[in-house]
């Protein structure tokens, strides 16, 4: 039981993680349906951030880029938001809805920070790990959490940072499914071992046996166990 209970979890590990990485590589982010909000100016600066919210199943990005405002060059007015919120009505109620997980500070935005930000989160039925970029204007990006397979797109990395809350959940749902599958194998194998006159537990053949136990492993081998009868379990070669 104990040796069930653990491999139950050990494969349930390896499933929340193949999930998540499959997603990873089978569901590009771009293309996806998203939503888009802005923040209010800061102050002095006069920068904004202009945040995307991609969501699909098993998948979730954010995306934040910082724009001057008003725009100073031709790139600023092509990625402009069709509607800019003046008030910040429409930005604290998309805020609201962001995760929990992806915690974003949009109230600063100093010229040396970073110029883009993205997080995104992978896994199946709950989110279970995360990555996250920082793109500056003159130094390397940062990536944390995350195994890059495309130079172009972060949102095709690997996540590796844990999102524990999302993790433990995926990891008892698919250790309960494991736990069912290896229960179903395993009264298969002892059923197909009782049909050949063996022992259920350890496959020990029992032609000949005397004994209600098992010499092998000790395991109950008498008729009410299931186990056929060691005289009609017996081929014709036994008795010879």
């Amino acid at each position: 039981m104990r040796r069930r209970i653990l491999l139950s979890v050990a494969l349930a590990g390896v499933t929340t993680w193949l999930v998540a990485w499959g997603l990873a590589v089978c569901i590009p982010m771009q293309g996806l349906p998203f939503e888009q909000a802005t923040s209010p100016i800061v102050p002095d600066l006069k920068w904004r951030w202009v945040v995307s919210h991609y969501h699909a199943t098993g998948s979730c990005l954010l995306s934040a880029f910082r724009q001057r405002h008003p725009p100073l060059w031709f790139s600023d007015y092509r990625n402009d938001p069709p509607v800019l919120d003046k008030d910040g009505t429409e930005w604290r109620a998309f805020a609201e809805r962001l995760p929990a997980w992806a915690p974003m500070e949009f109230s600063r935005a100093e010229e040396s920070g970073p110029w883009e930000k993205e997080v995104v989160a992978r896994g199946w039925p709950w989110l279970a790990f995360r990555a996250e970029m920082l793109s500056f204007k003159a130094e390397p990006d940062e990536i944390g959490g995350a195994i890059s397979l495309s130079s172009r797109f972060f949102d095709q990395s690997l996540p590796c940072w844990p999102l524990w809350k999302g993790l433990l959940s995926n990891v008892l749902v698919y250790a309960a499914a494991w736990w069912g599958l290896l229960g179903m194998l395993s009264w298969s194998r002892g059923r197909i071992r009782r049909v050949q006159g063996k022992c259920a537990a350890c496959g020990y053949r029992l032609y000949g046996l005397k004994s209600d136990r098992c010499p092998e492993c000790g395991a109950d081998v008498s008729p009410s166990a299931g186990t056929p009868s060691p005289i009609r379990a017996c081929d014709s070669r036994d008795r010879a």
